[in-house]
């Protein structure tokens, strides 16, 4: 498939590649191979993305499927508080490095996936980053808009999201169709935010999934 734009999703800024990205040398190098197949949920893309930004101290990889009664603020990694509305439940957790951690909450059948780690870049490159060595890697088939939109957050952060259809073996759901969200705050965390559901079905899920998050607080 090719690169096209999926329908609802609306023109901005050509999407960003890997291209101008800060990086760190070791992390260039790591990249050169092939991207591990995941695993169990968000867990592959930590370890990605835990290269990328050099995380230099160690840690069991560690994830979790799990159904949980939300209780207040969720937290991932260090510095990110999500606060999931009513009816979406935790499903999994995975941790791979002090700081960097993944969550996902659901309801019915939609999904919010959300990765947290300190980060060195923009939220551009952060948002290429996840589709190009994650999404594609992952996907039998994907189709993601060829330009961005520019989202701001109600703490004032300013992200970018791309909207995709793919199919992924990983999720048993046919074709899927959704959106990511990256945000970079100026202490250095990063945050993307999968937003995704069975093709057709995101619309429903589509209003919750952007106000949590609007209301994530990232410090």
């Amino acid at each position: 498939m090719g690169d096209t734009v999926p329908q609802g999703a609306s023109e901005g800024t050509a999407a960003p590649s890997d291209e101008g990205r800060e990086l760190e040398p070791s992390a260039v190098g790591a990249l050169g191979g092939q991207a591990p197949r995941r695993s169990s949920g968000l867990l592959s893309t930590i370890v990605i993305l835990s290269v990328v930004v050099a995380v230099t101290s160690g840690g069991f990889a560690l994830s979790s499927a799990l159904s949980e009664r939300i209780q207040g603020a969720q937290v991932v990694g260090n510095d990110v508080r999500v606060h999931p509305l009513s009816g979406w439940v935790v499903t999994r957790r995975s941790f791979v490095a002090p700081g960097i951690d993944a969550l996902t909450l659901s309801r019915g059948d939609g999904n919010l996936e959300i990765l947290a780690a300190p980060v060195r870049g923009t939220p551009s490159g952060l948002l290429g980053l996840y589709v190009d060595r994650y999404l594609r890697s992952q996907a039998a088939q994907l189709s993601v808009s060829s330009t961005y939109t520019t989202v701001s957050l109600s703490s004032g952060l300013v992200g970018v999201r791309v909207s995709y259809v793919g199919t992924f073996p990983d999720r048993s759901a046919g074709v899927v169709e959704g959106q990511v969200t990256a945000v970079v705050s100026p202490g250095g965390t990063g945050v993307v935010f999968d937003g995704w559901s069975p093709r057709s079905l995101l619309q429903y899920a589509q209003t919750d999934v952007n106000q949590m998050i609007d209301g994530t607080q990232v410090f």
